[in-house]
């Protein structure tokens, strides 16, 4: 896939399962690694088992460069009924609240624009109120969880393309 262009500075690429060992490094704490991946897998994150807990054969993974440096990484995996399901977003703890995650969102659903008629869903967690905020500012609602999604405890977002 080609680097899609986002401003002079920043830009979307393909992910590779090499960028995971960089980006499981932002994952400081047990509380990071259940924000970002839920129970998928436990903290101190075993790169090893990586590439599988993030279903990197079936989602397409996106990383946001910035002076050739990852600063933010998301994935879409598509799902049942026309659905692309944002997953695993994140941003370099050192750039969290500048921008990195808005700029991610809005690069995420360019990538989905030409699908139309597809509905994008993510899941959050409920005390990531900075995320929610973040999502809802997308167009992102609350909805009720389809039956092909796993029962959660986290918030079911979704909008249309």
């Amino acid at each position: 896939m080609r680097a899609v262009v986002m401003r002079k500075k920043s830009r979307l690429e393909a992910a590779s399962v090499s960028d995971l060992t960089e980006v499981c490094g932002w994952i400081r704490s047990a509380e990071d690694c259940r924000l970002w991946l839920g129970a998928r897998l436990e903290f101190p994150i075993d790169a090893a088992k990586a590439p599988a807990a993030l279903e990197f054969d079936i989602a397409t993974s996106w990383k946001l460069v910035e002076h050739d440096k990852t600063v933010a990484f998301g994935q879409i995996v598509p799902k049942e009924r026309a659905r692309l399901h944002f997953a695993r977003l994140i941003v370099e703890p050192e750039r969290r609240g500048t921008g990195f995650g808005r700029l991610l969102v809005r690069a995420l659903l360019d990538v989905t624009k030409p699908m139309s008629g597809h509905v994008v869903s993510l899941n959050v967690i409920a005390s990531n109120t900075q995320a929610i905020g973040l999502y809802r500012s997308f167009g992102f609602v609350e909805v009720d969880r389809p039956a092909d999604e796993p029962a959660s405890t986290s918030i079911y977002l979704e909008r249309s393309t």
